[in-house]
């Protein structure tokens, strides 16, 4: 079999099985070809699940359960499942538009200048200028900054006004917060008001606790509030304050 499939072949099938994929009882899986009925969270724990079967198969070999860990069964069975991840990866991948191949080199290369290594991928094509580029992530947070930076003084308006009140009742509060430039506002708003707060914490320090998300919090409470990326502020039950 030939061994020189490229990141680019499988994002295509992915692309073409998607709409095709159905689950064990015959019923089409997605509503939208491409997955994205689908939230980030839903496909990160198909990747979680995938990973969960391999360390199962890890977890028999170092308990003993196989007399020879070396035999075609389990190379078979540790093939089945690392290509699972890697199938599962590429499509988490493109729901942000994330070429795989790209961010493996541009990660690979980052890595080995730091450590000094002169090992690249896709050496004709390395340059070393670009490896400090800012990473995908940092573009995205700087556009998300972009578009909500007009809007942050209602923003923290709302926060604020929110914070006092609950704060004031219970003691502290906490939020979930996806976005730098929006907690970063709160925090030095909390400061100057003499309140305590903590970030990136999942500890209670102080009056406040800004917790660094852009998911749905898993537990809802009548002291925690969910500020998305976008700047939608939503407190407790999905509701959105006015």
């Amino acid at each position: 079999m030939s061994n020189n499939l490229t990141f680019n072949e499988l994002r295509e099938a992915n692309l073409k099985r998607l709409p095709q994929f159905k689950d064990k009882l015959g019923r089409q899986c997605h509503t939208i070809p491409d997955g994205s009925d689908w939230t980030a969270g839903d496909w990160m724990t198909a990747i979680a699940g995938e990973v969960g079967e391999l360390a199962s198969v890890v977890k028999s070999l170092r308990r003993g359960d196989y007399a020879n860990t070396h035999t075609d069964t389990i190379r078979q069975y540790i093939s089945n499942e690392a290509a699972d991840i890697v199938t599962y990866l590429d499509i988490f991948c493109h729901q942000f538009q994330v070429d795989l191949g790209d961010a493996v080199a541009q990660k690979f290369n980052e890595v080995s200048k730091r450590i000094g290594a002169d090992v690249h991928l896709r050496e004709d094509e390395y340059d070393d200028s670009q490896v400090n580029e800012p990473t995908l992530a940092q573009r995205l947070a700087h556009k998300r900054n972009e578009d909500i930076s007009d809007m942050l003084p209602a923003i923290t308006e709302k926060i604020q006004e929110w914070i006092l009140a609950n704060s004031t009742k219970f003691g502290h509060v906490e939020i979930s917060c996806g976005s730098k430039l929006i907690q970063d506002s709160i925090m030095e708003w909390a400061a100057n008001q003499g309140l305590e707060g903590s970030a990136f914490s999942n500890i209670l320090q102080g009056n406040i606790v800004l917790l660094w998300w852009d998911q749905q919090p898993m537990i809802w409470g009548a002291t925690h509030l969910w500020v998305k990326s976008t700047g939608e502020v939503v407190t407790k039950l999905g509701a959105e304050i006015e």
